[in-house]
């Protein structure tokens, strides 16, 4: 009998789980589960049901590290611009991006608007417009200074995953990407900012389906 597959979206900081409304039509034929990580709206992170066999996680920058620390065991895992470690490995690479968080949580205290709007600039998201509720500015502030930290869990390298990089990804840049994963890893797209979910969603979704056939067809899940 062929399994069937559920998706489980988290997205990244700053985001809401509108992020993901372009890509869902793909999936209008699969469970779908959405984690909102609170920065707008009630914090909700529902763990897969029965109403799947296998469930797929699929988590765009910080929200790939939450589905990774969470209890689940994911049959499969697409990670978008994700990452363990926000810093890096990389000895120089490590010491600029430390500055650049230090500077940014600096800035927060004096005016979070503004580094949050600037956040989404960096992003290629020039408004902020389709987020209507107000933000949880304590969530925002949490997960901004957890990024120091790196998360201590991974997922097998030996099951099914893919992992996406965009080369204009200004937030998660591809030597970080590639200090993360290793350069054979990723699947590149040219364009996309640090939204490929939002504004890459074809390119996402024929991702997600690959890894969808991948996982049903693995037997040894």
């Amino acid at each position: 009998m062929t399994p069937r597959i559920g998706l489980c979206f988290c997205h990244g900081w700053g985001f809401d789980p509108d992020f993901w409304e372009p890509l869902l039509p793909s999936f209008s034929d699969y469970p779908i589960l959405r984690w909102n990580l609170g920065y707008f709206g009630e914090k909700s992170q529902p763990l897969p049901d029965s109403s799947a066999d296998r469930w797929i996680a699929i988590g765009h920058s910080v929200g790939f590290r939450k589905l990774m620390e969470s209890p689940v065991d994911w049959a499969g895992v697409v990670c978008i611009q994700g990452f363990y470690d926000f810093l890096g490995s990389e000895p120089r690479m490590r010491k600029i991006r430390q500055r650049s968080l230090q500077k940014m949580t600096a800035d927060w205290i004096q005016n979070r608007n503004l580094v949050l709007q600037g956040f989404y600039e960096t992003c290629g998201i020039p408004s902020t417009n389709s987020l209507h509720l107000p933000p949880s500015w304590n969530a925002l502030e949490v997960d901004l200074q957890a990024l120091v930290t790196p998360s201590r869990l991974t997922f097998p390298l030996t099951s099914p995953h893919r992992v996406l990089g965009s080369r204009d990804d200004l937030v998660v840049p591809p030597s970080l990407m590639e200090s993360e994963w290793g350069l054979e890893k990723i699947t590149w797209s040219e364009k996309g900012g640090h939204a490929l979910g939002f504004f890459e969603s074809d390119f996402v979704s024929e991702t997600i389906h690959s890894l969808i056939c991948e996982v049903r067809e693995n037997r040894h899940l």
